[in-house]
């Protein structure tokens, strides 16, 4: 056993606790008990503390509003693609009270549509590393679909954010789910793409319409009943 002698809270103190199991972690790498395959966040974040520098304190709100036109521009040199960054509100056809917000998309000029859109995710350098890590496991498997490497738990709805692009831009062909960490000190992970087309996900889209036009109906009915006066 070796003794560091330091000032506990200190910033050195902090720096050299960084990627390792301390008494405070040991809980959280266990394997999870109701699942064994799968891993508590902590172990994650560890890994994120050994790959990558530490956060500065930064909201992670505002953090990934700043970091998106970058993480636009870095996967469009690796797409070889322009993103327009300022793509606006995207409103459907089938009905005015379905939309999307894109992050980005295709440039088009007139009344065209963009055939492909990005969505930027920059998460914790943990979770980053997590996803990035469980989509090249999955890639090796048959019947690898990419739908299902876009996270979709909690704190992490992504599935069916990416699942409207299509839903409400029937020219939409391709999207890139862009995750991005500029922290991370390997630089072939700063920036990761899955690429999802129509034709992985024709059921989920339909499915998704479906189920928001079932939604609204309801929200418009209750909305309605709400509006009235209750001694009608």
């Amino acid at each position: 056993m070796k003794i560091y002698l330091t000032d506990q809270q200190s910033q050195e103190w902090l720096d050299a606790r960084r990627g390792k199991v301390m008494g405070s972690k040991v809980k959280g790498v266990r394997r999870q008990s109701r699942n064994s395959d799968k891993r508590y966040q902590t172990f994650w974040d560890i890994i994120g503390e050994k790959m990558a520098i530490a956060p500065d304190g930064e909201s992670p709100m505002d953090r990934g509003h700043r970091v998106e036109p970058d993480a636009l521009a870095a996967a469009g040199q690796i797409l070889g693609l322009e993103f327009d960054g300022d793509a606006g509100m995207w409103i459907s056809d089938l009905d005015d009270d379905m939309g999307v917000s894109p992050d980005g998309a295709e440039p088009v000029e007139g009344d065209a549509l963009p055939t492909y859109g990005g969505e930027v995710k920059s998460l914790s350098s943990g979770n980053h590393l997590r996803f990035i890590y469980e989509d090249r496991i999955a890639r090796k498997l048959p019947g690898y679909n990419p739908i299902y490497s876009v996270p979709n738990e909690e704190k992490h709805y992504f599935r069916d954010q990416v699942i409207q692009y299509f839903v409400i831009n029937d020219k939409l062909e391709t999207m890139y789910f862009i995750l991005y960490d500029d922290r991370i000190v390997v630089d072939h992970l700063v920036t990761y793409i899955i690429t999802i087309k129509r034709s992985d996900i024709a059921d989920l889209i339909e499915d998704n319409t479906n189920m928001q036009f079932e939604a609204l109906m309801q929200i418009n009915k209750i909305v309605a009943e709400l509006s009235k006066p209750i001694d009608e």
